[in-house]
């Protein structure tokens, strides 16, 4: 699924998908600092914004009243997501010397925390901030030579959006994969990514007794036996399959230990590494890119 075969859309590109959040306020920020401007003018100014996982710190170089870059300092914001929106947001300010610019949607509290930082650092450096919001608005620009047929159109990329993409063009299909938001990695980004997996390489150096049948049989009791058995079995049979294959072909890591949640009657679930899901969705994100 390279160039040929796949094209990737963010919210700002699918015009009628979903309209990206407006900037309505800036987060809370702490003291901004200057250092001492070098022989060529330019000016170094620091800004911090509260995030969605903590304090935010950037550095602003002006020169001659313009931006000449934004460099993030500290941060703790989710990889694929708080970090690509910084990314995404330094680049449009950068190259369009403005403030007015929407945040990334999926990503809202951390592009608020940003340009609330970037404020404060074009404050600190002699700007007035307030009149850079007010400037020409910036867009995230369309996607150019987007091909209008295709094979396979997936819309979404969590788990599930990622792994159909790239099953369908390893079988030689070209495909369109979609996405609303202004990011990658869906619900399946925000969860702590765990998957409850039978006969689990981990189970067996750790001689667990497990089976298929066992996991639906837990599932089924889990939900008071309202669910489908027939589609609870599929389930129960096929994650141990769908674990390799992300092992393997969507390249994700495991940390070397397993969780037991309630309603199961043995510890199974896997963990990928860093416990969090965006840990599967990047590097989805980095194999959809190289799939020919």
């Amino acid at each position: 699924m390279g160039i040929s075969r796949r094209q990737f859309l963010t919210g700002s590109a699918i015009a009628t998908a979903a309209g990206a959040l407006s900037l309505t306020g800036c987060a809370p920020s702490g003291k901004a600092s200057s250092s001492q401007a070098p022989s060529d003018a330019s000016i170094a100014t620091m800004g911090s914004g509260m995030g969605k996982h903590g304090n935010i710190q950037i550095e602003v170089v002006t020169n001659g009243g313009k931006i000449e870059r934004i460099d993030v300092v500290k941060s703790r914001e989710t990889s694929g997501l708080g970090d690509t929106c910084m990314d995404k947001l330094s680049k449009l300010i950068v190259d369009n010397q403005t403030l007015n610019v929407d945040t990334v949607t999926g990503a809202t509290l951390s592009s608020m925390a940003f340009l609330g930082a970037v404020s404060e650092a074009l404050d600190s450096a002699g700007e007035k901030s307030s009149e850079w919001k007010k400037r020409d608005k910036a867009l995230q620009p369309a996607p150019e030579n987007l091909e209008t047929t295709y094979d396979v159109i997936v819309i979404g990329t969590g788990g599930a959006g990622f792994t159909a993409a790239i099953s369908a063009a390893n079988k030689g299909k070209k495909v369109l994969l979609m996405e609303k938001l202004g990011v990658f990695g869906g619900s399946t980004a925000l969860s702590g990514g765990e998957m409850a997996v039978p006969n689990n390489w981990i189970q067996s150096n750790l001689s667990i007794a497990d089976s298929p049948a066992t996991l639906a049989e837990d599932m089924l009791k889990g939900g008071d036996y309202r669910g489908d058995p027939e589609l609870v079995n599929v389930i129960a049979n096929g994650v141990f399959d769908a674990a390799q294959w992300l092992t393997f072909e969507g390249g994700v890591s495991w940390e070397h230990d397993l969780l037991f949640f309630g309603g199961h009657s043995v510890k199974r679930s896997i963990i990928p590494t860093g416990h969090i899901g965006n840990a599967m969705t990047t590097k989805l994100t980095t194999r959809a890119k190289t799939v020919d």
